[in-house]
């Protein structure tokens, strides 16, 4: 069978809602990712010097567009104190696709806002902010599906929900087709009832507080007869009682075609609702509305009453339901009678366009293409009508697009707003006025300015009112952060970017790697992005060592590397180089090189850093030009040791201890507690932190009702001692200990959440050691860090805890995160995977890697830990080869770099290519090519070039097949229709840019693109070429014609100074022909194009021609083709699969079997192994479907029936899928363990939300293994939301199978499993055989 393991997680953000959700002081922002929930806090930072990539731009341009009686440099600096960041709290993965996310205050903490998060398939989950575990809290569930599902007659997977909260957090509601669930809330103290026969008790009972009353369904008919074709429905403020006002249509739905017949067809009604008696009454109906409002947007106060957002005209119903508003192009008299304000001068059209209340009473609008509009109003009799719509200036703006924007979500306090994007990044902007003084401090000014003011006041003062109502217009938007966002992902290839054999003079770590390149965007967000597997370090000088075990750089006081030192263990050497010398040889007479060093370090002082050598019998301190301050010498060989500040811990091989302090020029040793005599210590690490300002004591302050006082975190930083024993205990103790000394318990079972208490004396040794090496650092960048332990096992594994504070126990805690950050395994326990142990791993931090405080970790694949400022921290691979140790390297050359050397002893001094984010679980980068939008790419392999198609829209010129204009038209229309043109580019990687372009005509564009090598009819001889499809779209009254051109990519002379432009496309042959080009692929060295409804196969012949060979009828839009060997699938958004066979003696097309059920497929390709045939489908309501061939099977009428053998939910839409063999070990581990049996093939797909996913076959005992451990998963554990993961995966799939026996193994859940700690590990497995507990984790590193 088969698994399923996303390996990048999704990066559209699909909703957001502002709220206090981790504290009450906190700005908290809820995003929804699909199925992926991240809580925020926006955080105002100080700025430091390069931080701001774009600020100086925007200062500049503010500067020099006002006066200010400030300095420019006074100026500046208050410009650059006001910038936020979007700092994420916690990341969570759901067994569900979020629909919508709302927020209420609930009467158990009034302080606080809950999160109320609906789910596909009608679920509701409730929940908060857990500070003592520092992750949200599952407070309720609501499952409504099995109600609904028995009242309607439609699927519930097959509809849409709706999800609406009453701001007054009254009640919340879904809504599924005209069903209406209410879920109200309790908003009264309930008295819990007197304990049964304990009359003392019974005096003492609290109060508790009750959430929710009993939910009820209702009908649309049940709240107002003609209630019917919904189209919206949103709660209005402003009212005691919940009020929803409805967007539908009474009589009939109608299009624009039929408006002759039937136009002006909505209608708008406002209901109060009664909850407890489940009725409605009327407070007002708006009859005669437009066909084409999309949606209700409610206002709030002072503004009040709502929006009616139509493609034509916006619309203002205010409380007293008078209704007034504007149209913004000339179309709008054609589709309606209603009489609104004439504005269509604008030309405007509002699809897709996006509303929101950004101020009190400033509403923005953002339209499809990323123009900002302002909504004015004013104020008649206390009442808003609105006026107009003013465009917002593009300079003030500059360098913001949010094209195809989804939601606004606005942050008033802060000045704030934040746009979930679609075709682009998600953006945090802030708003303020061009002399750069805060809209905020105006308001506050403004405000004591009018306190004087008689109440009154607002009907004269008409001169502040229009002052007012143009703030906006005034204001200066600026980018404060952003969230990468990679899709829509339409089209993906795999390709190559790093092709150079050698940098530096040494081999190319990353050559020949194989990455994903991505179609991305819309319109000026449109790019190409690459996904690598591992990370691509800038090579900025290479040294090459006979014989080297580690290395060490030294810093002077300026932070400059000046030396960098080399170890050989074998022939007991070390040797200092001068880095500004050219890396010349330093001999000092103090100075020993005939011995191998343990450690290098440096200590500072007042006058110049000092230098510190740990030998195996000696620690030397040397003036920074080698000349011996002191040294210390000892019996017994030391084993490890650690230099940080002025301090050095030394551990000998017999386990003693000492840790030295340098002071005065002298070496003491520092008093030890007593509690470490006769322990057997291994390692030991140094740092300053707080960990120990609060050590809890159990108790748990209350106030007078018993709900626990949280307290206020002492952050003052101290240094602390950090040591590992032998039988696998973490002591933390003070310089000043005390006599008392720290530890974590139980930190040798690695359990969920690690607590410190004192040192426990009757400790039972554990005796066999897995704590190779513990690292208590912070992660992130100069900005913002946080502490995190990381820890590493003999056997391999890393794993992180991040530290928080817990206010109720007052206390700090340390959370493991792998499972949250996804980290890869990369060990095993009991050394049973070689691969982690064949070269030495080691934990190495490092204080600035181009701005990161990262943790590297060596071995045989090197990885780098590190944190984006609004991301998780992530393990990323470092490049391909193997690492024997880093070290910082900062110079004028390579400042803020790393040096590493490889088992070849190859030294590489690197940096970090800003140019990928590190926020995802690969390294991304996106890069532009020109302003249009791709929708194709795909890699030619033998000139290393991508071959890119885009979509440009264009003026339609509506002329019929002879040229002559159509007849019916009217040229009187400003606002023309447009049609979409395609281009074809050539583009080299070398630097991301166009080398060569072909112009497809009007109204024509690319539908597929593929790089084919093709048989030369009647010789031996292949070709490789390019082969492309079109399509060339006019109106529903012409023809659409399709064409099929290839291409040949052929080397030239390049350009000067262009040396990447060496190729250029040059055509070998083309047709057109009736019907669209719909895909395209290679069939045993011949081409099948399907075309209209019939699929052709060509040969190509020696005089560059093409011939057809066979053919096949397909069916309604055969929009997907793959072929294996010479099979050939055939996929239908209408009708799903059919397999044929491709036949060259004599050709012919053999039809072999078809799926019965007529699924409407996106993507489908081969997933074979072990001599099994099975097709994977994806359908549009994000299921799939594992299909086999199997015409031995008597079910399947010897193989005429495609064979489902299983299904799944995905939550996200496939966009495409590529079929590689497992051996190839793409984006994968399975190449460092050892396979014996035929690895078989695996399926690469791309999700429309920038989302990769594979799945791969396993074989039976890897299947059982897995399956066994996955239902203790499912049956066993508490997820997020508490969703319910096997519903999630197969619920509600009956129709399509009835029985689903054998289900996909759902890799990212086992990454829950590897977080357990070992002792439920092991009890979960024991019945799984005897080597259960090594083969599972085999089995998991070669699927991840």
């Amino acid at each position: 069978m088969n698994t399923f393991h996303q390996f990048v997680d999704p990066t559209t953000c699909l909703g957001s809602t502002y709220c206090n959700f981790v504290s009450p002081t906190s700005h908290n922002l809820a995003v929804s990712k699909g199925n992926m929930l991240q809580i925020f806090e926006i955080v105002e930072l100080e700025l430091q010097d390069g931080d701001d990539d774009e600020g100086d731009d925007e200062i500049n341009q503010v500067l020099g567009e006002s006066e200010s009686f400030l300095g420019d440099a006074l100026m500046t600096n208050l410009i650059q104190e006001l910038r936020y960041k979007l700092q994420l709290i916690g990341e969570y993965r759901l067994n569900g696709q979020i629909i919508n996310i709302d927020k209420f205050r609930s009467n158990e903490n009034e302080s606080l806002d809950y999160l109320i998060v609906s789910t596909k398939l009608a679920k509701l989950s409730v929940i908060k902010w857990d500070s003592q575990l520092h992750a949200i809290s599952t407070v309720s569930l609501h499952y409504y599906d099995t109600a609904l599902d028995a009242l309607t007659v439609e699927k519930l997977g097959k509809t849409s929900v709706q999800h609406r909260t009453d701001p007054n957090s009254l009640c919340t509601c879904l809504r599924l087709n005209e069903l209406f669930t209410f879920l109200p809330f309790y908003k009264e103290y309930l008295e819990e009832e007197e304990l049964k026969d304990d009359a003392e008790e019974a005096k003492d009972i609290k109060k508790r507080k009750k959430l929710f009353t009993e939910s009820f369904i209702l009908n649309a008919s049940s709240l107002h007869p003609d209630i019917k074709n919904i189209v919206d429905y949103q709660f209005l403020h402003s009212y005691r009682d919940p009020t929803m006002a409805i967007l539908y249509a009474p009589e009939t739905m109608t299009w624009a075609g039929h408006l002759p017949k039937a136009k002006d067809t909505l209608k708008v009604i406002v209901l109060s609702l009664d909850l407890e008696n489940k009725k409605a009454s009327t407070i007002m109906e708006l009859t005669n509305l437009p066909f084409d409002v999309d949606y209700i947007y409610p206002l709030e106060s002072p503004t009040n009453g709502f929006l009616l957002v139509g493609s034509n005209e916006i619309i203002h119903v205010n409380s007293l339901g008078s209704m007034r508003g504007i149209y913004t192009n000339e179309y709008f008299t054609d589709i309606s009678n209603l009489k609104l304000k004439d504005q269509s001068s604008l030309g405007l059209m509002l699809e897709n366009s996006r509303v929101g209340l950004v101020k009190e009473d400033q509403v923005l609008i953002i339209t499809e293409s990323s123009d900002f509009y302002q909504l004015n109003f004013e104020k008649i009799g206390g009442n808003s009508t609105i006026t107009g719509l003013q465009k917002v200036e593009l300079s003030n703006y500059k360098g913001i697009t949010v094209n195809h924007p989804i939601m606004i979500t606005s942050v008033p306090s802060l000045d704030l707003f934040f746009v979930c994007c679609q075709g682009g990044d998600s953006l945090l902007i802030r708003i303020s006025s061009k002399s750069g003084v805060l809209l905020q401090e105006t308001k506050e000014q403004n405000g004591s300015s009018k306190e004087t003011k008689d109440d009154d006041d607002w009907l004269y003062d008409e001169e502040d009112q229009k002052s007012h109502k143009s703030s906006l217009v005034n204001s200066q938007f600026k980018k404060m952060d952003s969230i990468l966002n990679c899709g829509p992902l339409v089209d993906f290839t795999l390709g190559r970017v790093s092709i150079e054999q050698k940098i530096m003079g040494l081999p190319n770590p990353n050559y020949n790697e194989d990455v994903l390149v991505a179609a991305c965007g819309v319109g000026p967000n449109s790019c190409a992005c690459v996904y690598s597997p591992t990370i691509k370090p800038i090579v900025k000088s290479t040294l090459k060592f006979s014989n080297v075990d580690k290395v060490w750089t030294l810093t002077n006081k300026s932070g400059f590397t000046r030396y960098l030192i080399t170890t050989d263990f074998t022939n007991f050497k070390t040797e200092v180089f001068q880095v500004n010398k050219n890396y010349k040889n330093l001999y000092s007479k103090d100075f020993n090189n005939k011995q191998y060093t343990l450690q290098f370090g440096t200590i500072t002082t007042d006058s110049e850093n000092r230098i510190v050598q740990v030998t195996p019998y000696k620690v030397t301190v040397f003036t920074f030009k080698f000349q011996e301050v002191v040294a210390l010498e000892y019996d017994f060989e030391i084993n490890s040791t650690f230099i940080y500040g002025n301090y050095i811990v030394v551990i000998m091989k017999s386990g003693e201890l000492d840790i030295l302090e340098f002071k005065g020029d002298k070496l003491e040793k520092l008093d030890l507690p007593a509690l470490l005599n006769y322990l057997i210590f291994t390692n030991g690490w140094i740092c300053e932190s707080s960990l120990l300002n609060h050590i809890g004591s159990g108790a748990v302050k209350r106030d007078s009702e018993g709900t626990p006082v949280g307290g206020t975190e002492n952050s003052k930083s101290e240094i602390l001692f950090w040591l590992v024993t032998a039988d696998n205990r973490l002591l933390v103790f003070q310089k000043d200990h005390k006599e008392k000394v720290f530890e974590f318990t139980d930190i040798h079972k690695f359990p969920e959440l690690l607590t410190l208490n004192p040192m426990d004396v009757n400790y039972e040794a554990d005796v066999d050691p897995i704590i190779k090496q513990i690292m208590f650092t912070k992660l992130g960048n100069s900005s913002s860090s946080k502490d995190y332990l990381v820890a590493l096992t003999f056997g391999g594994e890393v794993l992180i805890y991040e530290t928080f504070f817990d206010p109720i126990e007052r206390t700090y805690k340390l959370m493991k995160i792998n499972e949250m950050c996804q980290f890869p395994i990369v060990g095993a326990p009991d050394n049973s995977y070689a691969h982690a142990t064949k070269i030495e791993r080691y934990l190495i931090s490092v204080s600035n890697f181009q701005g990161y405080k990262a943790v590297l970790v060596t071995g045989a694949s090197a990885f780098v830990i590190l944190k984006e400022y609004n991301s998780i921290p992530r393990m990323l691979q470092f490049t391909k080869r193997s690492s024997l140790y880093f070290a910082e390297y900062n110079t004028d050359k390579c400042p803020n770099g790393v040096i590493s050397i490889d088992e070849t002893k190859a030294c590489r001094i690197c940096q970090l290519d800003s140019s990928y984010t590190y926020s995802n679980r690969l390294p991304i980068a996106k890069y532009k090519i020109g302003d249009k939008t791709i929708n194709k790419i795909s890699y030619h392999s033998l000139s290393n070039t991508y071959i890119i198609s885009t979509l440009e829209e264009g003026p339609y010129n509506p002329v019929d097949e002879d040229g002559e204009p159509l007849p019916g038209l009217r040229d009187d229309r400003k606002l023309k229709s447009t049609s979409l043109k395609g281009t074809v580019h050539l583009v080299s990687p070398a630097n991301w840019t166009i080398i060569d372009t072909v112009e497809l005509e009007d109204n024509e564009y690319v539908t597929s693109i593929e790089v084919i090598e093709l048989k030369v009819s009647e010789t031996i001889a292949t070709k490789t070429v390019v082969l492309i499809g079109t399509a060339r779209c006019r109106n529903e009254d012409l023809a659409t014609h399709g064409s099929w051109k290839i291409y040949e990519v052929i080397d030239i002379v390049p350009e000067p100074g262009r040396p990447e432009a060496k190729n250029r496309l040059k055509m070998i042959t083309s047709e057109t022909a009736r019907g669209p080009v719909l895909s395209i692929c290679n069939v045993s060295g011949r081409f099948a194009i399907v075309q209209g409804q019939r699929m052709l196969v060509r040969t190509l012949q020696k005089d560059d021609n093409v011939a057809p060979v066979a053919f096949t009828d397909t069916s309604i839009y055969s929009k997907e083709v793959k072929t294996f060997k010479n099979l050939v699938l055939i996929g239908d958004s209408f009708q799903s699969v059919s397999l044929y066979g491709f036949d060259a003696t004599p050709y012919r097309m053999l039809h072999f079997g078809k799926d019965e059920q007529n699924v409407e497929l996106r993507a489908a390709d081969f997933l074979v192994h072990d001599g099994n045939l099975h097709i994977l489908v994806a359908d549009e309501d994000s299921v799939f479907h594992l299909l086999q061939y199997d015409p031995y099977d008597g079910n399947s009428m010897k193989g005429l029936k495609l064979l489902r053998r299983s299904l799944l939910r995905s939550n996200a839409l496939t966009t495409k899928m590529i079929s590689v063999a497992r051996a190839r070990s793409l984006f994968s581990m399975v190449s460092t363990l050892n396979h014996e049996d035929d690895l078989g093939y695996e399926i690469i797909g791309s999700n429309i939300d920038g989302s990769f996913y594979k799945v791969m076959p396993v074989n039976e005992y890897q299947y059982r293994r897995l399956y066994s451990i996955q239902n203790y998963l499912y049956d066993k554990e508490l997820h997020w939301l508490g969703l319910n993961p096997k519903s999630n995966a197969i619920g509600g799939l009956t129709e399509l199978m009835p029985s689903i026996k054998r289900l996909f193994i759902e890799l990212n859940m086992f990454h829950r499993f590897i977080g357990f700690n070992n002792d439920r590990k092991k009890q979960i497995m024991q019945k799984l055989g005897k080597n259960s507990y090594a083969e599972v984790y085999k089995d998991i590193i070669s699927l991840q």
